[in-house]
């Protein structure tokens, strides 16, 4: 366990390794790029009921809070470890947690804040207002690219009452993206995805529908298979969709 020491007079933060450690390290504020909340979820290989097997990840099982200096290292100055199986509530909540430490680091030092969302495949990088598509399981033309705040009409999670989820990706134009699809009726994926989509302040939709297009039932989870919707359109028939108001977010 690591103690960790912000010390606004002086502008510097102090970490020592190991309690009772006489090992220090002093950083000064101005040296500090980024604050990174990294939420990891493991990568499971999974039997498939006709043979073989397929990948998938998991519910998101430990939390990383990482200082990025000037030359690109980092300094992991916390991290909490949640404990797998049952329902992920616990998890989703102590996420939020973290997140507020994060929030109150980043109000501290004056850095912006980064959040890897592991389960999700995407970095929402607030200092420069864009998602990587950051994760290992996605197709390699894929990887790697990004999208900025201001192309993004909103991003949206399927949850339904039989356990189907999946996180999408809408640009104001083009097509939408889906990263992660599966079934557990004990995911709550939706809840971490709009405390990060407040941050991002990006428009975020929770929708209770699976497309009938997505029938994957016959497994628990599925690979990494991201999938290609249609061009851009409003959230939901009937329902308002006040554009005015989220294109004068994206511009402030």
């Amino acid at each position: 366990m690591k103690d960790v020491y912000f010390d606004s007079t002086w502008g510097e933060v102090t970490v020592r390794p190991r309690l009772f450690s006489k090992a220090e390290r002093t950083i000064p504020y101005r040296q500090i790029r980024k604050i990174h909340h990294r939420i990891n979820a493991p990568i499971v290989r999974t039997g498939l009921d006709g043979g073989g097997f397929t990948f998938y990840r998991s519910v998101s099982a430990v939390s990383e809070v990482l200082l990025e200096l000037g030359d690109a290292s980092t300094v992991v100055i916390y991290a909490d470890i949640y404990d797998q199986g049952g329902s992920s509530k616990i998890i989703r909540e102590k996420i939020r947690e973290v997140q507020k430490l994060v929030d109150e680091i980043a109000r501290i030092t004056e850095k912006p804040v980064v959040i890897d969302f592991q389960e999700v495949e995407c970095t929402f990088d607030m200092a420069e207002r864009k998602i990587v598509f950051s994760g290992m399981m996605l197709p390699k033309n894929l990887h790697g690219s990004f999208l900025r705040f201001e192309q993004i009409e909103r991003i949206e999670v399927v949850e339904t009452p039989r356990g189907y989820f999946s996180f999408s990706i809408f640009p104001r134009w083009g097509t939408g993206i889906t990263t992660v699809e599966g079934y557990d009726t004990t995911n709550f994926l939706s809840d971490t995805v709009e405390m990060i989509a407040k941050r991002s302040d990006l428009f975020f939709l929770r929708v209770e529908r699976k497309p009938p297009s997505m029938d994957i039932s016959h497994v628990p989870n599925v690979p990494i298979k991201p999938r290609m919707h249609g061009t851009s359109r409003s959230p939901t028939r009937g329902k308002k969709f006040d554009f005015s108001t989220v294109l004068a977010r994206f511009r402030r």
